[in-house]
């Protein structure tokens, strides 16, 4: 039977979204616990800002580690049971 995984060697391609994940949300608790005890809060476009940035950078790293698994394939092993 084949499941749908495979391995692709992440390495360290995904601790840039494991980082910067947890940077935006720490700011966004900062933010959320900020605005409990303040009217206007002058950086929350730039929060916003953040966010985006955030997902398009994780948008743009996911197909990474699958355009070099197709390019060294000795790294792609579909687990069989």
């Amino acid at each position: 039977m084949v499941h749908g995984q495979v391995n692709v060697g992440y390495d360290g391609d995904i601790y840039l979204t494991v980082m910067l994940n947890g940077a935006i949300h720490t700011m966004m608790y900062t933010y959320y616990f900020v605005s409990m005890h303040a009217k206007d809060i002058w950086w929350k476009k730039y929060m916003t800002m953040m966010q985006m940035i955030q997902f398009l950078c994780m948008n743009a790293q996911v197909p990474a580690p699958f355009a070099r698994c197709h390019i060294v394939c000795q790294n792609c092993r579909v687990l069989r049971v």
